[in-house]
């Protein structure tokens, strides 16, 4: 897209691209929320990283938000004619934004949700028929992926509706606005059971002080391990990805490339973007138009080392 020298700190010629610093892209407003969240970025790669997070969390609450009033919500832009660094919910190279799978999470026909608003635990039925014998479980976990407190509630809701069920209590994780007591960042994992069946997982880090993570950049490295689950055919494929250390693996982004190292796209993937708490064990799935026997799944995150395996 650019020349590497041109590539970080922003240039003018980011706005070719869409991201101009000023006028109507306003994307000095960008920067200055990556900035809250984390901090200085010190390079392109970790803004680039950093700005995902941020993307993920604006696109979900957007589609969320419109779960009360059914107003419904238009996108200025899907995708771009050409190399952009704005608006995207998938690339000029067909490749899946966090923005895309925030967007497609958010919209799921059966939804399980956290309104900051109201600070609830919501589930939103919007396209799924009359739901009956549905179990909600909340999870708080500490900064460093310790269980802290669990709720969970049984229910039924007809469609197109929107049921509020339980607050929760961030203090059972630490959550404490004082610096120096407490921590500053907790998760919360939701998922709403069929029966065996989790019909909709969602995750969120929830900060003392809004929008400011910045204390998740002392976690420790994690580490994953990626394994074939089993193939349907050429096209399709599963993943195992377990984190096998002891703390959160956060914002795992996961790519397919071909032998060569090229990115093999697009690839469409069942969940991306994920966080994976201590030990725990997640199957996606994923899509390519060709053959993908031997793609080479790259998987790397907020806090973990790139990890390849070659998927046979």
């Amino acid at each position: 897209m650019m020349p590497a020298s041109q590539a970080w700190p922003p240039t003018r010629l980011w706005g070719v691209h869409d991201f101009a610093l000023q006028s109507a892209q306003r994307g000095q407003t960008f920067i200055d929320a990556v900035n809250a969240y984390f901090g200085p970025s010190p390079d392109g790669e970790t803004f680039a990283q950093r700005a995902q997070w941020v993307n993920y969390d604006g696109y979900r609450a957007m589609f969320e938000s419109r779960s009360r009033e059914r107003r419904g919500l238009l996108l200025w832009m899907s995708h771009p004619a050409w190399p952009s660094m704005a608006f995207c919910t998938y690339d000029w190279f067909l490749d899946g934004t966090a923005a895309y799978y925030a967007c497609r999470k958010a919209c799921e026909p059966l939804h399980i949700q956290w309104n900051p608003a109201s600070r609830l635990v919501e589930v939103v039925n919007y396209s799924a028929g009359d739901q009956h014998g549905l179990r909600a479980v909340a999870t708080l976990y500490t900064e460093d992926g310790q269980a802290a407190s669990r709720r969970d509630t049984t229910l039924a809701l007809r469609e197109d509706t929107t049921m509020e069920l339980f607050s929760l209590d961030f203090q059972r994780a630490g959550l404490n606005g004082n610096p120096r007591w407490g921590h500053q960042v907790c998760f919360l994992r939701l998922q709403l059971f069929n029966g065996a069946e989790v019909v909709s997982h969602n995750d969120y880090a929830i900060a003392a002080e809004e929008d400011n993570y910045r204390q998740l950049n002392g976690l420790p490295n994690a580490h994953v391990k990626l394994s074939r689950k089993r193939a349907r055919n050429g096209q399709q494929a599963a993943v195992t990805v377990t984190n096998t250390s002891d703390v959160p693996a956060l914002m795992l982004h996961f790519v397919a490339r071909r032998g060569d190292g090229t990115r093999l796209l697009p690839a469409l993937w069942s969940d991306n973007y994920i966080h994976l708490m201590p030990g725990e064990e997640r199957v996606l799935h994923f899509e390519t138009p060709g053959d993908n026997a031997h793609a080479l799944v790259e998987v790397r995150g907020f806090n973990v080392p790139v990890s390849e395996i070659l998927v046979r």
